[in-house]
């Protein structure tokens, strides 16, 4: 659509914004990997930096790829090779796809409708509290958010050349892609049924599917099967399940990390403008687009109800339900000059007021700043005093970072050689304890006669302990 010259500030507004979110994330690219990163997705990209980039299953040891398709990790590979693997390297290939995601999704916006709506809906995903954690994190959530949102903006505007490349790069990077393509051949079809589309169009929005069934085949032939069995089995039907993860899923979109009142200025601002909301003339595309993302988001939150979900899973909706509210905002707010942008910058100095929450420690939040440099601080402790031929046993993300040497937490090639071996319970032994997995022994250590605690590392609440056990 034509876009109005006197809404061109917008434009070099978000250029500085840009500008911003880079130098405010700068400092967050020499941290080490946390969670999923530092025994998945970090040693994956440095396997195939390693060994050579490929797209194919069977290139990469399956414990570490957990059967995903390998785009992701393919980019990530040809990112180190070129970069090299320092901790700033791994985090800045993190940032570059947040980066290109948010311009991305602030030009598609724009030619939908116009700059301040593209303003509005970008930066209000940008400043999310989930989104500043992952846009440096070595996870793919980010990528597959925008792949999303590009595919349904290339299939509904008819640029099928462009859907088909980014619908194929979408499914080869997570299966939870298929939703995404899903919907948009849900959409045609009924656009065929009702003779608003072709069939030619509807068999133009199955055509991602071919790199897909491909990359299953070798996946079939490599492994024996097409769906890695784990998650699979991680699936449950049950309408309790159900209900339970739909409540967890409309908790996380609207309701956390102060999302609340940002959804409850937008419920306010809809019902007081209701009917100036419903003569709002959209052009063809422009309904296109949102017909086919709320058929997304319905069926993607079925399909996290049904899988194994975390949080961070459910930022690949959060371009689309941030542009639904925009659009709300701005024409519920249409001829009333600078109120819009007067709620705007209310609504986004909350959420910078807010963005430093970092308990729980999680993914889905900043809490990996303290933790991860707390987690070096007690390798560190164990690599100087010579702990390498002690008997350790601890939580999952501390052997990790013990024991892979991709994890980003180690100095040395030197092995802790006796880590976590239950099949003989040493004594005397040390036992290492942290906020988030084992709190709960806490007490019990320090009420236990034969339990020393060495050392303490954090605060009271991102800590581990270091104990031995007599």
């Amino acid at each position: 659509m034509q876009l109005d010259d006197s809404q061109k500030i917008y434009t070099f507004i978000f250029a500085l914004y840009l500008i911003g979110f880079v130098l405010f994330k700068w400092s967050h690219l020499d941290i080490a990997f946390f969670w999923d990163e530092s025994w998945v997705y970090a040693p994956a990209i440095s396997y195939m930096a390693d060994n050579g980039p490929s797209i194919f299953p069977g290139k990469v040891d399956l414990y570490l790829t957990r059967g995903h398709p390998l785009f992701f990790h393919f980019l990530g590979g040809c990112w180190l090779s070129i970069f090299g693997k320092s901790m700033i390297s791994y985090h800045g290939f993190a940032l570059f796809i947040s980066v290109f995601s948010l311009s991305a999704m602030f030009l598609s916006i724009r030619q939908l409708w116009d700059d301040k709506i593209a303003f509005f809906s970008t930066t209000f995903t940008g400043v999310q509290l989930m989104f500043l954690a992952q846009s440096s994190m070595v996870l793919p959530e980010v990528l597959v958010m925008i792949l999303c949102f590009l595919s349904i903006y290339y299939s509904v505007t008819s640029k099928w050349k462009s859907y088909i490349v980014i619908g194929s790069l979408l499914l080869l990077t997570k299966e939870s892609g298929l939703v995404c393509i899903m919907a948009c051949n849900l959409f045609f079809f009924f656009r065929v049924v009702f003779s608003k589309s072709s069939f030619l169009e509807f068999g133009k929005s199955l055509l991602p599917y071919l790199s897909l069934i491909i990359f299953f085949i070798v996946q079939k032939l490599e492994y024996g099967w097409f769906f890695y069995p784990e998650h699979v089995d991680m699936m449950n039907f049950s309408l309790d399940a159900v209900k339970s993860k739909l409540a967890i899923i409309l908790d996380v979109m609207f309701v956390q990390q102060y999302r609340v009142y940002f959804f409850g200025v937008v419920l306010v601002l809809t019902l007081l403008s209701f009917e100036q909301i419903l003569r709002i003339k959209l052009y063809k595309s422009q309904r296109k687009f949102l017909v086919c993302s709320l058929i997304f988001i319905l069926a993607y939150s079925l399909f996290s109800a049904l899988n194994f979900i975390t949080m961070r899973y459910i930022l690949i909706l959060f371009p689309f339900t941030f542009l639904f509210s925009s659009i709300a905002i701005v024409k519920s707010l249409e001829g009333i000059k600078f109120l819009s942008l007067g709620i705007y910058f209310t609504v986004i100095s909350m959420f910078i007021y807010f963005h430093d929450e970092r308990f729980p420690a999680f993914d889905a939040n900043l809490s990996y700043l303290e933790y991860c440099p707390t987690q070096l601080e007690l390798v560190e402790y164990l690599e100087e005093n010579n702990y390498y031929n002690e008997a350790i046993y601890t939580d999952f993300l501390n052997e990790t970072a013990l024991k892979e040497k991709y994890a980003g937490y180690r100095s040395s090639t030197e092995k802790f050689t006796t880590l976590n071996d239950y099949e003989n319970q040493h004594k005397p032994h040390f036992k290492i304890i942290n906020s988030i997995e084992s709190a709960g022994q806490k007490e019990a250590l320090a009420n236990q006669s034969n339990a020393t605690l060495i050392q303490h590392f954090g605060d009271e609440q991102i800590w581990f302990e270091l104990y031995k056990i007599d």
